[in-house]
């Protein structure tokens, strides 16, 4: 009896031993299944890795063209951290969901493709003004150059970047502008010109009694040139009015020009009115003393006896 006993004892040790390696068997084989979930089953994986490896490398050259990247280092933190958690999820409920971390790369890459465009967009600006700054006057151009360059400081790269072409499309406009006041003015040159080609012979009789009427012709000579002065300024202002309605007519009624563009042409065509008031009211000034030029004594001096 006593040795049935211990046989009995012996089996249910053995059963029990058993029974424990099975079930710890079980269980490291559930623990190696959670461990081994991320592979290549999933390569999504991969793919946002090699995202992530990029998107440093992008903050790396955006800094070495001394970009601020700020924002697009926060938010490779953020999806970093998706990242993380995603695959947490993954190794305990087995559902793969990376839509948060792709979508916020994209987002990323996006700021990163703007930055470098809105340097770019200012480096253009830089260089156009550089080329006309002789030509034109450059104030305005470089006040919007500079809204630009704080803009891409700060990362509103949108804004940069409109800014940037505000002031390319500027000065477009302060060429065409330039062009047509010196048009004007050459037109009023050219109108002298004829004027003394087809009084060339009034001209040489002048010259002949030029002894006689020295002062009356110096006198009619200064008037003329003051009175032509005066007709070439009243052109180039009729052709800067003319801009000022075009500029409101696009503003007002057609709506193409931004608000930022019209107010800055509106500033410089009236500092270009009130100078070109200034010279008129000089002109006037000269003319109104040239025709009060007292003559009386050549009439005195060769008066019949």
């Amino acid at each position: 009896m006593e040795k049935v006993l211990l046989a009995c004892f012996a089996f249910f040790v053995l059963f029990s031993a058993v029974s424990a390696q099975v079930f710890f068997a079980d269980v490291n084989s559930q623990d190696r299944n959670q461990a081994d979930v991320n592979f290549s089953r999933f390569p999504e994986i991969a793919e946002i890795t090699e995202k992530i490896s990029k998107l440093e490398s992008s903050i790396f050259e955006m800094r070495s063209q001394d970009l601020t990247t700020v924002r697009v280092s926060d938010g490779l933190i953020v999806v970093s951290e998706q990242f993380k958690a995603e695959k947490e999820k993954l190794r305990t409920t087995r559902i793969a969901d990376f839509s948060a971390s792709k979508s916020k790369l994209t987002e990323l890459f996006g700021l990163v493709e703007l930055a470098f465009e809105a340097k770019d967009e200012i480096g253009v600006l830089e260089r156009k003004l550089e080329e006309v700054r002789s030509e034109i006057d450059p104030v305005p151009v470089e006040e919007v150059l500079s809204k630009a360059k704080g803009e891409l400081k700060d990362e509103r790269y949108e804004k940069a970047i409109e800014l940037a072409v505000e002031g390319q499309e500027l000065i477009v406009d302060l060429q065409s502008f330039d062009t047509k006041a010196r048009a004007a003015a050459e037109a009023a040159t050219s109108n002298l010109v004829t004027t003394l080609d087809n009084n060339k012979v009034n001209i040489l009789i002048g010259i002949l009694v030029l002894v006689v009427g020295y002062l009356l012709l110096s006198s009619w000579l200064r008037h003329y040139l003051i009175w032509n002065k005066i007709k070439s300024l009243e052109l180039e202002r009729e052709a800067i009015k003319s801009e000022i309605k075009k500029a409101q007519e696009d503003f007002f009624v057609k709506g193409s020009m931004p608000e930022r563009l019209y107010h800055i042409r509106i500033e410089v065509f009236s500092d270009m009115l009130r100078d070109i008031g200034r010279q008129l009211a000089v002109l006037m000034e000269e003319e109104r003393h040239a025709k009060m030029v007292d003559l009386s004594f050549i009439a005195k001096k060769f008066k019949p006896k």
